[in-house]
């Protein structure tokens, strides 16, 4: 198998194929589409998922948190806690560790979610870190991210921008080619991106203004969130590419390194579906968040997108264009 998270077919024939029991307690599990589990707990429902982040970068701690953080929020609820599974190279240094529970302790603090337990062990199996991250929340039953028969022409809404992690990636492993063409400042306007990694904040404002359909953005770009997010609800859709968010400094090295900016790592964007995308959008700038309206959804199966006035059809999903930079 390639290097990189398995490719949808993978998954449905060997994986979910043989994952079969389900005691009464699971409302919903994990798949394609769907970042995580739901358990029921009286009045309320559990919200688990769980992510691994391989990409060796300053801040990797708090892209490992955002990512399974989000998925929970992307289900429609609440994260409470998470379980920190860290493994680490021989020549892991004790500091360096340190800066990283450092690193995750205030970024969990600042969304009010609990490091409740975990694993940190040394071992030969890995090069360089690995971290691994369980989220676990709460979500009222009627705010639960389910399947359902949607309306055709759904306006599909986006926040934040595309492509930061990935550009923090690449400013950490390509950092000496991008002096060659670029200024230290512009190069060091990226350092703040991860700022933007949570999506708990519009998560909440989506549900308090009724939105039950969202998909978080993470490994294999916006492209591949809006592959999954179609085969989720059964819906066609015609995206516009030149309304979807992205930073300069995101294009400036992607076009270096020959990188498509849809389909690389983009934690931190969430997708949803509104009757009055536009209304939606003006909530989240009226609270500061970026969004825009990219696109409709239909009752065909075509998905499409729209680039120069030109209309091409996205491919099912081929990885995440990250992995050049880092294999």
């Amino acid at each position: 198998m390639n290097r990189g998270k398995v490719k949808e077919a993978i998954l449905q024939r060997t994986i979910f194929k043989r994952i079969t029991y389900k005691n009464q307690e699971t409302v919903s599990s994990s798949e394609v589409g769907s970042d995580a589990a739901v358990l029921e707990n009286k009045d309320e429902v559990t919200v688990i998922s769980t992510n691994p982040v391989t990409y060796n970068f300053k801040g990797m701690e708090k892209l490992a948190i955002a990512s399974a953080v989000n998925n929970v929020v992307a289900k429609g609820g609440c994260p409470r806690s998470v379980e920190v599974s860290i493994l680490l190279p021989e020549r892991y240094k004790e500091t360096a560790l340190k800066k990283m529970l450092e690193s995750l302790n205030l970024f969990c603090r600042e969304y009010g979610i609990d490091i409740v337990g975990g694993h940190t062990e040394v071992t030969t199996v890995v090069n360089t870190p690995v971290i691994n991250v369980t989220a676990v929340g709460y979500a009222l039953r009627k705010n639960v991210v389910t399947k359902k028969r949607l309306k055709a022409d759904m306006d599909i809404v986006m926040t934040k921008y595309i492509g930061l992690p990935a550009t923090l990636i690449i400013r950490d492993i390509k950092r000496d080619e991008l002096r060659e063409k670029f200024s230290e400042n512009f190069i060091n306007h990226v350092n703040d991106f991860d700022k933007y990694y949570s999506i708990i904040d519009e998560g909440r404002l989506a549900l308090s203004h009724g939105v039950t359909c969202m998909h978080d953005v993470s490994r294999g770009g916006i492209f591949k969130a809006l592959w999954e997010m179609a085969e989720y609800y059964g819906f066609g859709f015609e995206v516009d590419v030149d309304r979807i968010l992205v930073k300069q400094e995101t294009i400036e090295f992607c076009e270096m390194f020959n990188l498509n900016p849809y389909e690389i790592l983009s934690t931190g964007v969430l997708l949803m579906l509104a009757e009055d995308g536009e209304r939606l959008a003006d909530i989240f700038l009226e609270a500061g968040i970026p969004a825009s309206v990219i696109g409709k959804t239909n009752a065909g199966n075509d998905r499409l997108i729209i680039r120069n006035d030109e209309r091409g059809f996205i491919t099912p999903p081929r990885g995440d264009e990250t992995d050049k930079i880092v294999s």
